[in-house]
């Protein structure tokens, strides 16, 4: 695992995320952010605070990854109506390093309905290792 890391199984294939980062929010909140070629991974938490937070409940803990080809832009949220969306789980945050680790697995939708696309995609065996806190 590269340090920082920020990957995960992406329908069954390694996504490894480059230029990992969290952004450190004026409520509090935490924006975890990673992209690949023409994708982006965001995951959303309330606080830095060590514990599982559940996706798919509300607007504080959402994953969304974003898919760009040409001008068009495909998005998959959580959303805020899917109780079996998945978790986001913090297993440490150094605040004098200030780096950020832990795991993720979700499922989310697309946003907006698109026959060319997968109505669904899903994440399993995510981790995020020491990424930066800015």
């Amino acid at each position: 695992m590269p340090n920082p890391g920020f990957q995960g199984m992406k329908d069954n294939v390694l996504w490894r995320g480059t230029g990992a980062q969290a952004t450190l929010n004026e409520n509090g909140s935490v924006t975890i952010q990673g992209a690949k070629k023409f994708e982006t991974l965001v995951l959303d938490i309330p606080s830095t605070a060590v514990g599982t937070y559940v996706l798919g409940q509300n607007e504080n803990a959402a994953a969304t990854f974003v898919i760009k080809s040409g001008a068009e832009e495909y998005t998959y949220t959580t959303g805020t109506d899917n109780p079996d969306a998945g978790q986001i789980k913090i297993t440490e945050y150094d605040s004098e390093a200030k780096t950020i680790t832990g795991t993720f697995r979700f499922n989310s939708f697309l946003v907006d309905d698109n026959p060319g696309m997968e109505p669904v995609l899903n994440f399993q065996e995510g981790i995020i290792y020491k990424v930066p806190v800015l």
